[in-house]
């Protein structure tokens, strides 16, 4: 339960991130492989994204389908239609009280997009 109270404010923000990247790209259909790269001053172990990298799933098929993305289905159907959504976490300078720095999604199959949100003092950049 802490891990959902804390990831709360990215949630609506990963699936902007996702519908965003599916409107730059014309629908899902050409997007196979996302890339999604957290910062974060927690250890590994210490922060789950398996609900992030949902709502990054939901964004990408549902503006472009009639499929419901839920947190348990999100990979099942994600493979079923072929994308293919890789994690990364990198270390930040920031501090353990904010679970996340930045979240970036990116088109890893044709480069087409790089979408990242920054978390700073409560102010988020689209860049």
């Amino acid at each position: 339960m802490q891990t959902i109270a804390e990831l709360a404010p990215y949630v609506t923000l990963a699936d902007k991130l996702g519908r965003l990247a599916v409107q730059l790209v014309s629908g899902v259909a050409g997007v196979k492989d996302v890339k999604v790269t957290y910062w974060s001053s927690r250890a590994d172990d210490d922060l789950d994204t398996r609900l992030l990298r949902a709502m990054i799933t939901k964004g990408l098929i549902e503006p472009v389908s009639s499929a419901f993305i839920n947190l348990v289905n999100a990979d099942y159907v994600a493979k079923q239609r072929g994308l293919r959504i890789s994690e990364e976490r990198q270390p930040s300078d920031g501090t353990i009280e904010y679970p996340l720095d930045r979240i970036q999604v990116k088109d890893t199959s044709s480069n087409r997009f790089t979408l990242m949100m920054k978390f700073m003092q409560c102010t988020l950049m689209l860049v």
